[in-house]
């Protein structure tokens, strides 16, 4: 990743691969990026646990990860409607472009919109926290 390792928000784009989707981002957060738990690999023929001991269930980590929600928040415009309908598409997260960069970091995975928070404030604008469940891995191609 060649230039600045610090990214800023402003300027990156969100895009979904079949629906129309446009915001003015103010801020992206990603949540819930989590190692699966431990599997438990006991069985029924495990002895029941000695004395001076404590535990005898066996645990597996399986390496899986949890690729969690991106949440996005920005200003609406309430006449674009937002895939929230269950529908799988592939999202392309490209961030701002640094000086020195000739090309962005971007982020792509597949994902369904789940949420959308909307408010509007008098004589303010309409924002939105929009929420993107993620459903595959989360490819990274890095800023050259």
């Amino acid at each position: 990743m060649p230039g600045s390792t610090v990214r800023v928000a402003k300027g990156s784009t969100l895009t979904a691969g079949t629906s129309t989707f446009t915001m003015l981002i103010t801020s992206i957060r990603l949540e819930g990026l989590a190692d699966a738990p431990p599997v438990d690999v006991s069985h029924m023929g495990t002895a029941v646990v000695a004395a001076n001991k404590y535990a005898n269930i066996t645990k597996k980590a399986i390496g899986l990860v949890d690729g969690g929600r991106l949440v996005v928040s920005g200003f609406l415009n309430p006449d674009v409607e937002l895939p929230i309908k269950g529908v799988e598409e592939t999202w392309t997260l490209t961030f701002a472009l640094i000086t020195g960069d000739a090309t962005s970091t971007i982020w792509a995975f597949t994902g369904a919109g789940n949420g959308m928070t909307m408010t509007g404030e008098h004589k303010g604008v309409y924002t939105c926290e929009y929420t993107i469940e993620v459903l595959s891995t989360i490819s990274i191609t890095d800023a050259t």
